[in-house]
Formats: structure tokens, sequence, C-alpha cells
């Protein structure tokens, strides 16, 4: 019979829900009479024996935690796990006799826990590896939506709303940039509760990036505000860190790669040229830019086509990630995450894999449950953005991603006109699956708790029998 120890670890960036999540695994465990450590700076933790023994924290304690926001365990994107560094993590959670490990964060993370898993097996070490996913880039395989995502999503929306109304106030242009190298769910989020006749030009690395085309959209955005020839016009221009342009010949023609792919350079490297800064890359290899520089970039080219007009710039890039304005969908659903890992390791006796979060319902009748799945399902693996979200042309949100992440960070005071919220009065404890889990912490009065289409014996059944190759449809 394995110890019971446990450890749990924040990874990547901090976010919404990474506490939550953590919390709630903290609270099946040690219902199950485990000992549970967190370790700081997830992989330098668990390498240097630098704890918290979550089993003497009480639950006004683990409360306070979990009402934090940011990373309680301090996140870290470690320099480069191998399969060396993975082996050494084993041999780490083997002297201290710890056979279960919990990892909250996105796919490079899921790898990591797919990397570990497979160090265990080599070294015959018995451990179940449990990855929960996170990432506000909204981008992870298998899921609908992750964790982290709803937190970030509200804080952009609410700060752009607020960005749009200085645009009005003070006319001209009104840069704003976002996270996301590759995924556009985060920058259109910022669009989320501006309920206007003149919606703001979206710019994401979905489509190709041209500075000509921008100008003109600028221009044309512009224009279409001023009233009379006595005013001055204005335009909210979003855009994401990850706009990119189709590189192409003189022809005009497409320069493909060597296995067939298009190729395309970042603006964020455009950007760095122009100032001379020196473009670093991640711990993965990944390209970083200066979201600050992108936008001085693109404020510079604006100021130069249109001298007599306003330029103003405002990067919120990393107050979405960590900024007090959580939604409470993204907090319950996170927790449920976190206590839903515990019973699909151990309970349910699916030991390692990776949670997965799932939609079931839409608008005002928005729910969620989850699945289990192989780590090597998730691990690595994103999903493209979808291309209908950007509307006609491209450069603005439309109405199906409206509805994708409307529901997802929650209800805002104020705004009950917009029909993509869920209203102020939603019953935040209809989202999750109606279970005895539910009944057992969710604080929210439980006789307003209603079955979902998928209900809970239904969802395991499947989630099993899924996980050992089989399928059936619910």
């Amino acid at each position: 019979m394995l110890t019971k120890i446990a450890i749990d670890s924040q990874w990547g960036g901090p976010a919404g829900g990474v506490n939550d999540s953590t919390i709630g695994t903290i609270k099946e465990l040690k219902k199950r009479g485990f000992y549970i450590y967190g370790s700081r700076e997830s992989a330098l933790g668990i390498l240097h024996n630098d704890y918290r023994n979550f089993s003497e924290y009480g639950e006004r304690k683990l409360r306070k935690i979990q009402q934090r926001p940011g990373a309680y365990l301090c996140t870290s994107k470690f320099p480069h796990i191998d399969e060396r560094v993975a082996a050494d993590i084993v041999a780490a959670l083997k002297k201290k006799d710890a056979h279960y490990i919990f990892l909250t964060g996105g796919d490079s993370t899921a790898n990591i826990a797919r990397l570990i898993n497979n160090a265990a097996k080599s070294a015959h070490y018995e451990l179940i590896v449990v990855h929960r996913p996170k990432t506000i880039d909204n981008d992870l395989w298998l899921n609908d939506h992750t964790c982290g995502f709803g937190d970030a999503a509200r804080t952009a929306a609410l700060l752009t709303y607020g960005l749009d109304q200085e645009n009005q106030s003070t006319r001209g242009f009104m840069l704003v940039s976002s996270q996301g190298r590759r995924n556009s769910d985060l920058a259109q989020a910022h669009a989320l509760i501006i309920n206007g006749n003149q919606q703001p030009l979206v710019y994401t690395p979905s489509h190709d990036f041209q500075l000509k085309y921008f100008m003109e959209d600028a221009e044309e955005n512009y224009k279409l505000s001023k009233h009379n020839r006595f005013s001055h016009g204005r335009a909210l221009i979003i855009f994401s860190e990850g706009i990119h342009r189709i590189n192409r010949d003189e022809q005009g023609n497409e320069i493909k790669d060597k296995k067939g792919n298009t190729t395309y350079t970042d603006i964020g490297e455009d950007a760095a040229n122009r100032f001379g800064i020196p473009v670093k890359k991640d711990p993965n290899g990944v390209p970083t830019f200066d979201t600050c520089a992108l936008a001085l970039y693109l404020a510079c080219e604006l100021r130069q086509n249109f001298p007599n007009v306003p330029v103003r710039m405002a990067d919120p890039s990393y107050i979405l990630r960590s900024f007090p304005l959580s939604s409470p969908v993204d907090s319950i659903e996170a927790e449920y995450v976190g206590r839903m890992a515990v019973r699909y390791a151990i309970d349910m006796n699916l030991g390692s894999g990776s949670v997965v979060i799932k939609r079931s319902g839409e608008g005002h009748t928005y729910s969620m449950y989850t699945e289990y799945a192989p780590l090597e399902e998730v691990a690595g693996k994103t999903k493209e953005s979808n291309i209908e979200n950007s509307g006609k042309y491209h450069k603005n949100v439309s109405q199906s991603f409206y509805d994708y992440a409307g529901p997802l960070i929650g209800p805002i005071k104020g705004f009950s006109d917009i029909d993509h919220l869920l209203p102020g009065k939603f019953d935040l404890t209809t989202i999750l699956p109606h279970d005895e889990l539910v009944y057992g912490w969710m604080k929210e009065d439980r006789t307003t708790l209603r079955q979902t289409r998928h209900s809970p014996a239904k969802l395991q059944e499947r989630t099993i029998n899924m996980f050992k190759g089989q399928t059936q449809e619910l």
C-alpha cells in the first residue's frame, strides 16, 4: 500500500484559479488522511526540498490562500526539464516517500507531467502524476476552456471598458495590448462588455497582419466616429502580442518552409529591431517580445500617418494574471477541478492523467463537467483559435465568441443588459454536475442545485471507459 504523502505544485505563470485548484485538491486529500506538501517554485522546491506543509494549515488559512490572486506557492518556468531533470525530480520525490504529485499548468506543464510519469516508470517507482488545466491563453488541447482564462478575460473586459470610456472622452487613438502568442481568445476577451455603436478593432494571431491595412482600418474607424466637422474622431484598437505577417516574395506569393508550411514574421520582432531590443526566448525556446515595445511601434506608425491625432497606449498584459477581479465561475470551476483530480486518480483508481474541462450548457443555462485523459493526450498540445470568432473581416469579435466566453467571466453588476453575460441573479451552484461532492462544499443555497443532462454516475462510467480505451455516448 502506498504511503499517503502527496506533493502539490504550481507551474508556468500565475493566473486566476491556480490557488483554487490547489485548495480543492488539498481539501479532498485531507479527507482521505494524506500528508500534503506544496513545493515552492514548482521544480525548484522539489529538487531543493523547499516545501510548505499544508497538513498543518487550518480551514481559515486555506480559505485566505484561496481568496488571494496569483500563485501562493510561487510558480516557476524552470530553465528546461528533460528526461534527466525528470529523473532527478522522481529521485527527490522518492527520497520524500511521496507517491502522488499534482501539477497545475498548461500544455508545457502537461508535458512535464508526462516526463515525470515516464521517469517514475523507468525507475520502477510507483508514482501517480496528475495534471490540472490552467492557462490564460485558453489553448489546452481537449479542453473547452481552462482555469485562469475566465479570471483574465473578466479583468481584460473591465479594464478595456474603462479605457474605452477614456477614449470616448479624450478622442484619438487608444492602443491596448494583450497577451497571447498563438491564441486569439484573450485579445478578443477585451471587447466582451463594450456595448456601443462603435466596436473596437481587434487584431489576433489567427490572421495575417499587414501594416498598410492596419492604417486603413484605423483611419476608417476613426472617421466613423466623427459626428460633424467640428468633432474629433476616435478609435479603440486591441492587439495581441502574437500578431504576425505572412512572409511573401516580390510577386506576393507566400514563402513556404521545407515542409510546405507558411512562414511568417512576428510584428514584435519588427518592433524589437526598430528599437534595438534583443529578442529573448523562454525556457521552451519560444521568442518573447516586449508588449510595450510593440505598442510603441504601432503608436509611432500611427503618429507618423496621423500627426494631428492624439495616440495613447495601455499595456495591461501582466495585470490580467493576478488582479483581484476574479470570475466567480472560474473560481468555482477551478476548485472543482482540484477536487476531481483526487477523485479520478485515487477514488476511481485511474492513476496518472489530466483533468479535462467540458461544457454541457450554453448561455444563461451554462454548465460544465470534467473528464480524465491520459497525459499523452494533452502533453505539449494546443488547439487553434476558432477563426469564426474573428468576425467577417478578421478585425472584430463575432457573436460566436461573445456566446462562448461571456458565461466564463461571470455576472457583472451594471451590465445586465448584455445578453451574452450571465444574469446578476444567476445561481452559481447550477454550473457544476449535481452530486454529493457539490453538496459537501458549495456554500451557496444547495436546494437550487439542478441535475444537468450529464449525471455524475454516467460521467464517471464514461470517463473510466474512455481512459481504458473504450468509448461510449452519453
